[in-house]
């Protein structure tokens, strides 16, 4: 028995196939190193309930949502802030691990922490008692920054026929909460050409950022020589413990070039930071 295609039906079969693949064309090339993208903390609707009667059992259900483009390691979740005569959670801290976002897992990973909770006595003529308490994440995840910039060791000729030079350079973010968001190049010219580079890292999440150690550094495929402005320790920097402090830590890279026309190469930056993230809640008792 032959089949036969109607034409319009054909023309549909054709787009349909071709959206598709146009469709995985797009997954496959989306960067999810990009912008600012963070863990995600909340309590799970209805556990805790709205309302939670004396002396009684309640779900307690955190929700985690690692929306970063990197995974989330040695994470610990806290219950911070509560009266146990009130309200008894046990227990009060759960570890969790978070992969991130990738093209074989775009939506990042969610997680559910479960606790048991155990509600006290109102004080007597009570009618309700109402506690703020904090749910907070610490951990430590990395960020990748790669970039292509253009060196030119002949302060005299910046238009050669290679490439043009940009003393300063802004981005975005990529894919976390810690972020290179500048760069600026200092070349001191000549046949032993020098270059620094310096390399700013912000906190611009919603929590804030322990500590932050560079693991590798390179030009072209070469190491490059690291240090932090005002650390002692190199490649490592511990933020001061300063709520009122903008959280920013600039990275200077050194090395020797010689000295020859512009060229274009890629500078790549891998770091890991400790990070703490909280929110604020609160649990009613009512009679």
């Amino acid at each position: 028995m032959r089949i036969i295609i109607k034409p319009l039906l054909m023309v549909f079969l054709i787009i349909f196939i071709i959206g598709c693949g146009s469709s995985e064309e797009k997954q496959a090339q989306y960067n999810f190193k990009q912008g600012l993208a963070e863990l995600k903390i909340d309590l799970l609707e209805n556990a805790p309930p709205e309302k939670i009667y004396p002396e009684s059992d309640f779900p307690f259900i955190v929700e985690l949502d690692n929306q970063a483009a990197y995974d989330i390691t040695n994470g610990e979740l806290r219950i911070v802030g509560l009266d146990i005569a009130y309200f008894d959670i046990y227990p009060l801290s759960e570890n969790f691990d978070l992969l991130g976002k990738s093209l074989t897992n775009p939506a990042g990973q969610k997680d559910y922490l479960e606790f048991s909770g155990r509600s006290g006595q109102l004080f007597e003529n009570s009618e309700e008692h109402s506690a703020d308490f904090l749910l907070k994440a610490v951990y430590s995840s990395e960020v990748d920054f790669t970039d292509t910039i253009c060196i030119n060791t002949d302060a005299y000729n910046v238009f050669d026929s290679g490439c043009t030079s940009e003393e300063a350079k802004s981005y975005s973010g990529q894919g976390a909460p810690v972020a290179v968001t500048s760069l600026e190049q200092i070349v001191s010219p000549g046949n032993a050409a020098e270059l620094e580079l310096r390399i700013k890292i912000e906190n611009k999440g919603s929590g804030r950022v322990n500590k932050v150690v560079v693991e590798t550094a390179q030009l072209g495929g070469e190491l490059l020589t690291c240090i932090f402005n005002n650390a002692g320790q190199g490649v490592i920097y511990e933020f001061p413990d300063d709520e009122e402090k903008k959280q920013e830590v600039i990275l200077i890279c050194e090395k020797s070039l010689r000295g020859q026309r512009s060229y274009e190469t890629t500078l790549s930056v891998s770091f890991r930071y400790d990070y703490e993230i909280q929110e604020e809640k609160t649990l009613n008792l009512v009679k």
